[in-house]
């Protein structure tokens, strides 16, 4: 420290605290902090972030008298994505600003009333909140928009994880919020990004944007294993290697990708009587911090949660992490968990034994560790813009000037009474605006099922996932229960799901659906070796018409049911729809000398079967491009056409469909190599390459020949209509 260019008292404090040093990158913040640029810090999970961003803000601070610094107003808002993790770095923060006499207070849901009127009354230097609060109280308290008068710096951490729809209304609320103090610096903390300057840039709205990234990070040992299982599902290897760590006296935090593989992992878990916990969203904030403070006092051996353990939060002694698949990113992050009390650490990734993806990375696992995540969001989504718009206009009024991509939308609000227009400036009906805006949450779009036992609601699924797991007849795990929908149902402006409490038998059930899409605008267009895409607007109907019953164990169909009366949601998303080439050689040749290739309904199925075969494997093998995100994108191949439709699946867009259509090439070449690299002869594939655990068809029909010949062709340059001439 003693050679580094900065204020003594904040030096002193820092020795006494233990610091010998900064590594580079935090030496560089403080070169874009005094030249009041908009920056981004990018470096792995545990690297010291926080310290990059914080020690340059506390020497402005320390170099202020006190009497300048307890001003009406906060010098920088800290914002993080979650309130656990917003409380976990405050404490942090203040073993330093304890020493220096700067003040750091938390706003968030869970502020008491007395401490929230001191933060408007007597303002810290530093505030720490979420984009919830901020979006909440911009448009419906004075004294709130007052705070962020005359901010100077917004710092956003852990950016890397807002991504699809809440990332597009995060940043919306970082639009609102600079458009109300345009002097306001943002710096960014995120893990690594693929490609992190253009999402930051997008995210912001600001091309010029400083970059400070970290590759060549120093990593205390650490051990990966990569388990591909060839029988049973990746639940039961999960309880194997679990149980093995327990017996060595090795505490293990779990991770899984969904609300219900952590229901279900915890169902299995017991039955093996294995002590453990969930820790995921949707439980209250009593229960996970009960969780988290046994986890910590070794009460509990191991702990099973979604990405909501993957941020900063203190959980005490992690010896090993195992993890389902996800993309580097989220595992390395998952990974850092682990070891930090100086302990060598472990890392098991589970593949999947009916994943293509899975069996992609089985084939290629140093590629695994290149395929680092892509930042997404749809700065377009006209359901998500509408709120904001909505309560910008109401926080100052709007002129269409501002706002040149969404005249249209503007417009169509005004026609239907949310404005008055006074001389070309957009002036809010406040109460039909707020009316609509106490419906709406940043962390969802979309109409909501409300889960309902008896009299009591226990829950809640945003669309369309509630159409996918509270059908009736659709078994529903939550809080450690297992319940059975019986109704699902449209009551008022949302959905009411009634469900029953039924014992855990081993099942899950898998929707049977079909997805009717229809093109609403096209924005783009291009060519790629001959395919035409287009980006656009679409309108999805998707109805659940059956369902199969399943063993969680083995993954293995029990059976078979059919909805008395089948359910229906539609949405507008946005997606992108291909023409490919007819496959015939593979057809041909089956038939052989002498048969039928007129026979209509055989030519029929077989295209329908390539075609779909095609569509599963590249939304699977997207999974590299989109960072995981194959569990939101939906697709359908329409028949025997050719034409492919990939979208968001969540209502206005999320950005991930757009990803794959920027990156068509190498989500066709990874698609080929899984289709081509898999050992099955089956003319409709296997779980390990054409078929999806998502497919609302039963993966029927299926031809793996066939979506490699089109794959072929593609390759070669040969579109449908150059196919059809000759």
């Amino acid at each position: 420290l003693r050679d580094i260019k900065m204020n003594e008292t904040l030096k002193r404090v820092l020795e006494k605290k233990g610091f010998e040093h900064l590594f580079l990158f935090q030496v560089k913040s403080f070169g874009f902090f005094r030249k009041s640029q908009d920056y981004a810090i990018i470096a792995p999970t545990g690297m010291g972030k926080t310290e990059a961003f914080l020690l340059p803000i506390l020497e402005k601070l320390t170099t202020r008298s006190t009497e300048s610094r307890q001003q009406v107003n906060p010098f920088a808002l800290l914002i993080y994505p979650t309130k656990a993790l917003a409380k976990d770095q405050a404490e942090k923060i203040r073993m330093i600003t304890d020493e220096l006499g700067i003040r750091v207070l938390v706003f968030d849901g869970d502020t008491p009333p007395v401490l929230r009127e001191e933060i408007f009354e007597r303002p810290p230097e530093l505030l720490i909140t979420n984009f919830d609060m901020i979006h909440f109280h911009l448009h419906r308290s004075i004294r709130f928009q007052a705070l962020l008068d005359n901010i100077e710096w917004i710092v956003i951490d852990e950016v890397h994880t807002l991504v699809g729809s809440f990332g597009t209304a995060a940043h919306y609320v970082l639009q609102r919020v600079k458009r109300l103090n345009p002097r306001v610096k943002v710096i960014f903390s995120t893990a690594t990004l693929n490609n992190a300057q253009e999402f930051l840039q997008v995210f912001l709205g600001n091309s010029k944007l400083g970059l400070i990234e970290v590759k060549d990070a120093q990593k205390a040992p650490v051990h990966v294993i990569m388990v591909y299982p060839l029988e049973g599902s990746h639940y039961t290897s999960i309880v194997r290697h679990v149980r093995s760590f327990l017996i060595g006296n090795h505490k293990a935090l779990v991770f899984v990708n969904t609300h219900r593989s952590a229901e279900i992992l915890y169902q299995i878990f017991k039955s093996y009587e294995i002590p453990t916990a969930v820790h995921r969203g949707g439980l209250t904030k009593r229960k996970r911090h009960l969780v988290e403070e046994k986890f910590k006092k070794d009460e509990l051996p191991s702990l099973i949660a979604t990405p909501t353990l993957e941020l900063g939060i203190d959980i005490g002694r992690v010896d090993v992490v195992v993890s389902v698949i996800a993309e580097i990113t989220s595992f390395l992050q998952r990974l850092g968990r682990a070891g930090r009390k100086g302990q060598e650490a472990i890392g098991v990734i589970e593949l999947r034994h009916d994943d293509p993806i899975s069996q992609y990375y089985a084939h290629h696992p140093k590629e695994y560790f290149t395929n680092v995540r892509n930042g997404y969001i749809e700065p377009l989504n006209y359901d998500i813009a509408r709120y904001h718009l909505l309560a910008a206009s109401i926080e100052k009024p709007l002129s269409f000037s501002e706002y040149p991509q969404f005249t249209g939308l503007l417009l169509e609000l005004l026609k239907q009474g949310f404005f008055e227009e006074k001389n070309g400036v957009l002036y809010p009906e406040k109460k039909k605006i707020m009316g609509l805006l106490n419906t709406y949450n940043i962390r969802g779009i979309g109409n909501i099922a409300h889960i309902v036992l008896g009299s009591k609601v226990i829950g809640e699924r945003a669309f369309p996932m509630a159409l996918r797991e509270l059908f009736p007849g659709a078994l529903y795990y939550l809080a450690g229960e297992v319940y059975l929908s019986v109704e699902l149902k449209k009551g008022g402006l949302d959905w009411i799901a009634r469900v029953k409490k039924v014992p855990f038998k081993g099942e899950f059930t898998q929707a049977l659906r079909t997805m009717t899409p229809s093109i609403l605008k096209v924005y783009e267009e291009k060519q790629w070796n001959g395919i035409p895409l287009k980006y656009c607007d679409l309108l999805i109907e998707e109805i659940v018409e059956g369902y199969l019953v399943k063993e969680v164990y083995t993954g293995k169909i029990i059976r078979e049911e059919f909805l008395v009366e089948p359910v229906k949601y539609s949405y507008q998303t946005k997606g992108f729809v291909f023409h490919v080439p007819e496959p015939t050689k593979w057809f041909l040749n089956r038939i052989g000398v002498g048969g039928d290739a007129s026979d209509a309904e055989t030519r029929m199925i077989f295209l329908g079967g390539s075609y779909h075969a095609l569509e599963h494997v590249l939304i699977e093998s997207s999974n590299a491009i989109t960072g995981g995100g194959s569990m939101e994108t939906g697709g359908v191949s329409l028949g025997d056409t050719g034409e492919i439709v990939i979208y968001d699946g969540v209502a206005g867009g999320s950005g991930l469909a757009k990803l794959i259509y920027q990156k068509i090439d190498k989500a066709m070449m990874m698609a080929k190599k899984i289709l081509e690299e898999c050992p099955c002869k089956l003319e409709e594939g296997c779980p390990r390459c054409t078929h999806s655990y998502q497919c609302g068809n039963n993966n029927r029909p299926l031809n793996k020949h066939g979506a490699i010949e089109i794959l072929k062709l593609i390759f070669n340059g040969v579109n449908g209509e150059a196919l059809k001439k000759g």
